[in-house]
């Protein structure tokens, strides 16, 4: 359900209106009653009614998914939000001013009162004034009619108010805008961190290595060479670079770099979506206690967790009775729903080895590889569905061997498909002589360790059925089909999973 947040009062009205008006009426948000919450299951959406101040606070700490508030509500707060569209409702300005008559003495401290401290600061450093603040929360009109302030800041609409109470408007606050100021040779200018650099100005110094003498003198304690502490145009990106090339993974860093040149919207693949079958009537559920011939199902687990790790949709993923009108029927729902099947088990010479067989029966293009010249991972089957466009894997029931033979072939897969780049290897020398296999390709897992001749891989032995073995490693080597082996103190590649 969407959670929005509207302001009370009159402009949360006006918006309930445009989004009633588009759909999304909730039966009963004009009654006479003083309920806070208003929600219509029918049309999936929930109204929170807060204070206008309090909008982009429910929205920062996800009680609410979207908020409409007015712009010097979120300018003064600062609030850690994503300001999706203006609605153009609700228009007023922000504005200075002063009782009629008044003039300014640009000599002595100016006082405001207002309850836009923020927005407040920043206009007047912009101009290089000094003030003193003076924060009301309402009749602000009162403070310059009762010598408690020169002027104030605050939102004008048509201005009524001000004129009634005998103030005009000296000038409009252009918030959200950079300053107006210019600053001439052999002068300076306060700018709040992250704020645009007045014309005429070429480097910045920060606060803390000056001092201020009266209104019209600074010192300055640091040497303030051209460009320091300012980013210059085009310093990040200019005009033709590359900022993201294809394949690149959008992380924290990248939206961010995304958000600075105004890209709202980027191509992206769809991940795959993975049905993850364990089969074998051996297997029961992790929670319980195995009795004699059955063993925990691990890997649902271990196959699920890294599927989700390599950035790939986890559609389903249970355990599987050995009975082939059972797994027939559920890797033909998978195959309807997923571009990706990973069936673990049964993918050998046994009696109770059928997915090979299953798969040929129900797949447009079927089986084009049963048995990999793989160690671990003799057994794989690999199939393609040309109607459905899915791929079919039977991966080897031992667990490590599972693993690896996902990593080593889906995994690769992805990053060709998407374009990513693989991780590179580490580079690391061997502790002891290992032999290959002849004709198979050898995947040792090892585990690293700094030594003084520099990174070590010790190799981790242990059967394809022990999943400790991959928990305890941390990377792998491998041994090609025609090489003999690796001896010690060999170089190597250690690949990371």
């Amino acid at each position: 359900m969407l959670n929005i947040a509207l302001p009370k009062g009159r402009l949360g009205d006006k918006v309930y209106d445009m989004l009633a008006a588009a759909g999304y009426d909730c039966p009963g948000y004009y009654e006479q009653n003083r309920k806070l919450v208003f929600e219509s299951p029918e049309k999936n959406v929930r109204y929170l009614l807060v204070k206008p101040s309090d909008v982009a606070i429910y929205v920062e700490h996800h009680a609410a998914d979207v908020g409409i508030v007015g712009k010097d509500i979120l300018l003064e707060q600062g609030s850690d939000v994503y300001e999706l569209l203006d609605l153009n409702i609700g228009k007023c300005r922000m504005a200075v001013a002063a009782p009629e008559g008044y003039v300014e003495d640009k000599n002595r401290t100016l006082r405001v009162a207002t309850k836009y401290v923020n927005i407040t600061k920043e206009f007047y450093a912009g101009r290089n004034r000094e003030i003193d603040i003076i924060k009301l929360n309402g009749s602000i009109e009162l403070a310059p009619l009762l010598g408690l302030t020169d002027v104030i800041v605050d939102i004008v609409e048509t201005g009524s108010t001000l004129r009634e109470n005998g103030l005009k408007v000296l000038e409009e606050v252009e918030i959200g805008h950079p300053a107006v100021s210019k600053i001439e040779p052999g002068t300076c200018a306060y700018v709040p961190t992250g704020g645009m650099v007045p014309e005429g100005a070429d480097a910045m110094v920060m606060v803390e290595y000056s001092e201020r003498f009266g209104t019209d003198e600074v010192a300055l304690y640091e040497n303030v060479p051209y460009g320091k502490c300012i980013v210059l145009p085009g310093e990040d990106v200019k005009t033709g670079d590359i900022v993201l090339k294809a394949g690149t993974r959008i992380g924290p860093a990248q939206a961010g770099t995304l958000a600075a040149l105004g890209v709202v919207q980027v191509p992206v693949f769809k991940p795959w979506k993975v049905a993850v079958l364990s089969t074998g009537d051996e297997l029961v559920r992790i929670d319980q206690v195995p009795g004699p011939g059955q063993v925990r199902d691990i890997n649902t687990w271990a196959l699920s967790c890294y599927v989700k790790k390599t950035g790939l949709e986890l559609v389903s993923a249970e355990a599987v009775k050995d009975e082939e009108v059972l797994l027939e029927e559920k890797i033909r729902e998978a195959v309807k729903a997923c571009d990706l099947i990973l069936i673990s088990g049964g993918s050998s010479q046994g009696k109770k080895d059928m997915t090979m067989e299953i798969l040929n029966r129900i797949s447009k293009e079927g089986v084009f590889t049963h048995g990999l010249a793989l160690k671990p991972g003799k057994p794989t089957i690999l199939g393609y569905d040309k109607e459905k466009h899915t791929l079919l894997g039977g991966l080897p029931g031992h667990p490590a061997a599972a693993l690896a033979v996902f990593h080593l072939l889906f995994v690769w897969l992805w990053k060709q498909v998407t374009g990513q780049p693989d991780q590179p290897p580490l580079e690391a020398f061997m502790t002891t002589n290992l032999a290959g296999a002849p004709g198979k390709t050898t995947c040792l897992l090892v585990k690293l360790q700094m030594a003084p001749q520099g990174l070590e891989a010790e190799p981790v032995f242990g059967k394809s059925g022990l999943i400790s073995t991959m928990a305890e490693a941390d990377g792998y080597v491998l041994i090609d089909m025609n090489q003999e082996g690796l001896k010690k103190g060999e170089q190597v590649k250690v690949y990371r999973f």
